[in-house]
């Protein structure tokens, strides 16, 4: 007998030391994970956009930068769509009435996020409250932006110098033809796969716009990235 209490007594210490190293490995883990720590110490916070491209459950969100916490769950809400995301109660404070959540993305290719911008002005927006959604100046996405209008504008030069307006463009066009060449660089730029494709710049920029988003899933689908 009593070599029989004393075995179960070391099976019972074995048992508690294994639910004991259990709970620090999920500890390690909860704190690592970069996730806003425990349950107790996040809370959940709602915002609506008009869509969501990209944007998926456990999606980071952040906060001037900083990732605070990740996306919970999408869902239609009428028009629009809810989006629930659970932070850090840390930066509760810098959440208020006055910060706005948009969409944004750790690189030009990259994983979609929300983007929510801090402000100690107003106050700060309760649990399962509402943050206001709207455009966040300076995102990755005015990059974006502003190199679509300057492809708008590239375009729209070599139009006009194609079609040969202002004193370039009548300089390139008379002197090719004058030279007979024109003929044969339009046939060189055959040979390197360019179609040349008469129109406004209006329909070349439409052109344009509409292969950007069947190149955008090519690129995403290859695993591309920027270095």
């Amino acid at each position: 007998m009593p070599r029989t209490r004393s075995l179960a007594f070391s099976e019972l210490k074995i048992g508690i030391l294994a639910v004991a190293a259990l709970a620090i490995a999920a500890s390690v883990i909860f704190m690592l994970s970069g996730q806003g720590g425990f349950f107790w110490q996040r809370y959940a916070l709602k915002t609506r956009f008009a869509e969501v491209p990209g944007l998926k459950t456990g999606a980071p969100v952040r906060v001037a930068g900083m990732e605070v916490g990740t996306v919970t769950d999408i869902a239609f809400a009428g028009d629009a769509v809810e989006v629930v995301f659970e932070v850090s109660r840390e930066i509760q404070p810098r959440i208020t009435t006055h910060s706005l959540a948009a969409l944004g993305s750790l690189s030009l290719l990259g994983q979609a996020t929300v983007d929510i911008n801090p402000s100690t002005a107003g106050t700060p927006v309760p649990e399962w409250g509402y943050v206001k959604s709207g455009r966040i100046p300076g995102q990755l996405s005015d990059v974006a932006a502003e190199a679509s209008l300057g492809l708008e504008e590239a375009t729209r030069l070599l139009q006009g110098i194609r079609q040969g307006k202002g004193t370039i463009g009548r300089l390139f066009t008379d002197g090719l033809n004058n030279m007979g060449l024109l003929p044969l660089f339009e046939a060189a730029l055959g040979d390197l796969g360019v179609d040349i494709i008469t129109g406004t710049p209006e329909d070349f920029a439409a052109y344009i716009k509409s292969e950007i988003p069947k190149w955008t899933a090519i690129i995403k689908a290859s695993g591309a990235k920027l270095d």
